[in-house]
């Protein structure tokens, strides 16, 4: 049985950016894959809408609960700027193709796209020069800067974190 959510403009048109988000009849369920969606690509902010929208109207819902604790764990953990983190979740990356790319390359590459936004992130690596020369095979499509960067990361051992001004790349171990 779903849950009609009703959501009511002059409340939520502030908490809710997209429009697509602001239609009435948002189910339970609806909001909870847009939330699980949200969340698995990164995009913090808007999973934390999601699941908090749905504890409101159904305050023991355990699935959104449990996400909002996973989120809460990973916002003290990553500290720092969470504006800067959020805009780059704004910048969509069209594709990405690299195949025994650098990881350096791969960032300049990304830094060119997203620099077309008019937004020029500046992402400073804290690595050995191995680590920044280790070769990357990557194929993505229409993904978030931070979803991609995250991945680039994972893939050469290195943890990306958002400070004011900068995102940092450290060794991950």
């Amino acid at each position: 049985m779903k849950t009609t959510i009703t959501l009511l403009v002059t409340t939520l048109a502030l908490s809710l950016t997209a429009p697509a988000q602001q239609k009435k009849g948002l189910t339970l369920n609806d909001a909870l894959k847009k939330g699980r969606s949200a969340f698995h690509k990164g995009n913090y902010t808007d999973a934390k809408k999601y699941f908090t929208l749905i504890q409101k109207h159904k305050p023991n819902h355990q699935s959104s609960r449990n996400y909002l604790a996973q989120i809460k764990v990973i916002e003290q953990e990553r500290g720092g700027n969470p504006s800067l983190e959020a805009k780059m979740n704004l910048i969509k990356i069209p594709k990405v193709d690299y195949n025994e790319a650098t990881l350096r390359e791969a960032i300049d590459h990304m830094i060119a796209i997203a620099s077309t936004t008019g937004f020029r992130p500046n992402i400073i690596l804290k690595i050995p020069p191995a680590k920044a020369e280790k070769r990357i095979n990557l194929q993505l499509s229409n993904v978030p800067f931070a979803y991609a960067l995250k991945t680039l990361g994972s893939l050469a051992g290195v943890k990306f974190t958002y400070h004011e001004h900068a995102i940092v790349g450290t060794p991950s171990s």
